[in-house]
């Protein structure tokens, strides 16, 4: 038995332990979806000891580019493949069979303390190209609004963009960031910040907006009230090996759904 390390795009290595003789099941993508992926292969392993694993949070587009090349099992989405994507896999040979795991709402984030209840979709979009730049023009204190935003490659960009921004430009004082954990901790670190991650990474240390008026929780993620709302998904070569298709079957089963449900993120029953 040796150590395995989960190599994540902050790197922060996590170590689980394999078994050497077993040929690893390889994970990547979604940031937003590995501590949740990680938690299922540990619980998995308490049944299945020999299996091992690989887990590479990298992003969304970097796990379509491994399902595509060869280099992964499964890829982890917080977005759906585009049809240029799904098209790409087929011609490298690779048919992307789609499983939904979760449903989960991008949660628009602030300073613990700040006062502001909610903002529009429109006032969100005017923050991030830099025409509203201080907390005061909506309903805050008189102070330099610090937004953060996610790298290229994440699906949580790409959903931000798409029910956001539209075709309106990021401004470049947007800070980047390469996680929803370094989402988190930056913008509770800085009183004058905002941002946006999944549902399961809300803490007692941020504060959670309203958008258009509505909270993002499980049930308006899951009744369509929460206009951020997005899937979470797997997506694996539709010829995966036995030993991917059993561990799917234990995402998908009673266990896996349990995980879900502990790591703050909706279930679509």
């Amino acid at each position: 038995m040796f150590r395995l390390f989960l190599l994540v795009s902050v790197l922060l290595v996590l170590p689980v332990d394999v078994f050497a003789e077993q040929v690893p099941i390889r994970i990547e993508g979604s940031t937003t979806m590995a501590p949740m992926m990680r938690r299922m292969i540990v619980a998995y392993r308490r049944t299945h000891p020999w299996q091992a694993f690989s887990l590479t949070a990298s992003g969304s587009g970097s796990g379509v580019s491994a399902l595509s090349g060869g280099r992964t099992d499964i890829a982890m989405l917080s977005r759906l493949m585009s049809e240029k994507e799904i098209a790409d896999c087929r011609e490298k040979g690779v048919d992307p069979e789609r499983i939904l795991v979760a449903m989960d709402g991008l949660s628009v984030v602030a300073h613990a303390d700040n006062p502001v209840t909610g903002l529009t979709r429109r006032q969100l979009q005017s923050i991030y190209v830099g025409e509203i730049t201080n907390w005061k023009a909506v309903g805050g204190p008189e102070q330099q609004i610090v937004p953060f935003g996610r790298e290229a490659g994440s699906g949580s960009l790409d959903v931000w963009e798409r029910k956001v921004m539209g075709m309106a430009p990021t401004a470049h004082t947007v800070f980047r960031v390469a996680s929803n954990e370094v989402m988190a901790r930056a913008v509770q670190d800085e009183p004058c910040a905002i941002g946006y991650v999944g549902l399961g990474f809300v803490n007692r240390h941020l504060h959670v907006m309203d958008v258009n008026g509505v909270a993002p929780t499980v049930e308006t993620v899951l009744d369509g009230s929460y206009s951020l709302a997005r899937t979470l998904n797997i997506y694996v070569s539709r010829d995966a090996p036995e030993d991917v298709r059993r561990f799917l079957d234990f995402v998908l089963g009673p266990a896996g759904r349990s995980i879900v449900e502990a790591e703050g993120f909706a279930l679509n029953h």
